[in-house]
């Protein structure tokens, strides 16, 4: 079974409806924001930007200081799009039994730091990685499909998503 136009679409609006995800992902986002999401490194330049002020360091997870910043990085973020999906996955029917479980899901990244974002794990079993600290967009996440973007391979915004 493949992840549809129709499953992702609803589980972006889930994300792009709820406004926990709403404020940690777009908050901040001042220059991040104004780049082409298909880039796939706002939130990195975002992150950059908190190290910039101290308030973020390197390593694991990007290690923010203070908790306010730590809503807003790859984790912050992940954290609150997997309760908004989970959250949907039971009431709207488009994705009523055709999900699984929705979790997070690291891998060691650039420069020694690790990323994390949201996987979908389909009824069928397939697995599905959806970015949005990728973009800082709430309706144009990165979409994969979860062994691609363990290797940081593939992807597209989900603007240009037919499907996987």
């Amino acid at each position: 079974m493949a992840l549809t136009k129709t499953e992702a679409a609803e589980i972006v609006n889930a994300v792009a409806t709820d406004a926990e995800c709403l404020r940690r992902i777009k908050e901040g986002a001042v220059v991040a924001d104004k780049l082409p999401d298909a880039w796939g490194i706002n939130g990195s330049i975002r992150n950059w930007g908190y190290v910039a002020c101290g308030r973020v360091t390197l390593g694991k997870g990007c290690n923010p200081s203070d908790a306010a910043y730590a809503e807003k990085v790859c984790t912050g973020i992940t954290e609150a799009t997997v309760i908004a999906i989970s959250g949907a996955a039971n009431c709207r029917k488009a994705l009523a039994g055709h999900i699984k479980k929705v979790t997070s899901i690291s891998r060691n990244g650039f420069m020694g730091t690790d990323h994390t974002a949201t996987e979908v794990i389909m009824s069928d079993g397939s697995e599905y990685v959806f970015d949005w600290h990728a973009t800082l967009n709430p309706r144009n996440p990165m979409v994969h499909k979860a062994a691609d973007w363990l290797r940081s391979t593939g992807g597209t915004v989900f603007a240009k998503f037919s499907g996987l």
